[in-house]
């Protein structure tokens, strides 16, 4: 069966998930990884202008709300995995595919809906038992934006 095809939009934000390779570990410390995403979160924002809402690592894959103003979603997400995973595979000293499949991107078109996405996205680590609180996470957006740790990537409230 052939996959859905996305439908994009300059003027809507989107849910991005992208899985690690078979649903495991991304192969790093939490820390170096969180490096490695915040790093290539701030570069997209640059070079593709892409607007990130909120931002969370799981232990085997990662939440994005983003919006592509430039309708650029499928290139600056290419961009993001291709050299996200060029790193790791560097840093784990390992060739192998760090991701298991393409993105998967669903348009957000609706403010209730942004906002049942945007509290999925930073209550993940709540939901798999990870902390009590969505603010504890150290590998959320959240945490960075409420000051309990440096963000390496700038967030914007959707309109």
């Amino acid at each position: 069966m052939s996959r859905k095809s996305t439908v994009y939009s300059n003027s809507h934000p989107y849910h991005i998930t992208v899985r690690a390779n078979d649903g495991k570990w991304f192969g790093l410390e939490p820390e170096q990884s969180w490096q490695i995403f915040s790093d290539y979160l701030y570069f997209i924002t640059i070079a593709f202008r892409v607007r990130i809402h909120a931002f969370v690592m799981m232990s085997n894959h990662i939440h994005l709300l983003a919006s592509f103003p430039r309708n650029n979603l499928a290139d600056a997400i290419e961009r993001f995995t291709t050299e996200t995973s060029r790193v790791i595979n560097f840093e784990r000293n390992t060739t192998n595919h760090v991701y298991g499949r393409r993105h998967r991107a669903t348009i957000i078109r609706y403010e209730q809906y942004y906002a049942n996405a945007f509290r999925y996205v930073l209550n993940n680590p709540v939901r798999a038992n990870i902390c009590e609180r969505a603010e504890q996470y150290p590998y959320s957006s959240l945490h960075g934006q409420l000051g309990m740790a440096h963000l390496g990537f700038p967030i914007q409230e959707w309109p």
